[in-house]
């Protein structure tokens, strides 16, 4: 059923005034927003570009049967469809405690909501987890896919850099690796001497031959992997309009059975609707032999 914040939680200011700071919140919460690239969507179903051949060259003397003429190559590139979807979330007040509160509420909800937006992307680009159909399978998935997944040793620090050569390989340049929230006090017990401790405040607190590493991710699925490590300049999200916010004393809010779990107008209630339409896709860039291949690999989950 629907939750509805009481008189503990009282409020104040209205939500629009705050929603470029709830949105910069969400950026920097998220981990696919705070590593991925953001590209500029127009319209719900914007194209976004992908190299799928590579220029080369080749000697005009040289060899007995080298060309006579300087070759003609080419790069090209084809576009792949990033859709913007909604994803929203509903918080509902009694107009009563807005009028009786000695607090801002909105403060207080506010990171709240931004956790939970943060919270739904990484789902959704990492995992797959509750993710549209145009989001694709999800990272882990395409790793698992392209068989790039390390199984687990006793050896944190190396299974992270095994899964950086696998980046590597497909010639795609490992940018930083996500793990598992207590990844880094299981990889400090092992006394290893490979990862290196980052300035205090950094975004990465720790890095393993020059390779960042993010921990405590807002979300993580450890039974479906321990680390992703991926160029994550290819992992693309677009954001159709920024954080709306509308304010609504009237109508009803329903349960997914179809119910009615608040009706606004009887039950003397205002609700916040918040909506972010963004969209996501894994772009897979040739190589220089003309292959796609996956920017992604994993560590699998521990045993």
């Amino acid at each position: 059923m629907a939750t509805v914040i009481d008189r503990i939680g009282a409020a104040g200011d209205i939500p629009q005034q705050i929603a470029q700071a709830i949105l910069g919140e969400v950026r920097t919460e998220s981990t696919v927003m705070s590593l991925g690239r953001q590209v500029p969507v127009s319209t719900r179903d914007s194209s976004v570009p992908v190299l799928t051949s590579v220029p080369d060259a080749s000697w005009l003397t040289g060899e007995t049967g080298a060309p006579a003429r300087k070759a003609v190559t080419a790069a090209t590139w084809e576009s792949v469809t990033l859709t913007a979807e909604e994803l929203a979330a509903i918080v509902i007040i009694p107009d009563s405690v807005l009028e009786d509160s000695e607090w801002d509420i909105w403060a207080a909800v506010r990171p709240l909501i931004s956790r939970a937006f943060a919270r739904r992307v990484d789902m959704a680009v990492m995992f797959g987890a509750g993710a549209p159909a145009s989001f694709g399978a999800g990272m882990v998935a395409a790793a698992t896919t392209a068989t790039q997944v390390v199984t687990p040793s006793a050896d944190s620090a190396a299974d992270l850099l095994e899964a950086a050569e696998q980046v590597s390989v497909t010639e795609h340049a490992p940018t930083a690796a996500v793990v598992r929230p207590g990844w880094q006090y299981a990889a400090s017990r092992e006394r290893t001497q490979s990862l290196t401790a980052n300035p205090v405040g950094s975004t990465y607190p720790l890095s393993v031959a020059g390779l960042p590493i993010r921990v405590d991710p807002t979300y993580w699925d450890a039974a479906v992997a321990t680390a992703i490590v991926a160029d994550w300049q290819s992992v693309l999200y677009g954001i159709r309009h920024d954080l709306s916010f509308e304010m609504f004393n009237s109508g009803i809010v329903q349960n997914p059975d179809g119910t009615i779990a608040t009706n606004l107008l009887q039950e003397d209630c205002t609700a916040m609707r918040c909506v972010l339409r963004i969209g996501h896709v894994l772009a897979e860039p040739v190589n220089s032999a003309g292959v796609a291949d996956v920017p992604v690999a994993t560590i699998g989950p521990a045993a």
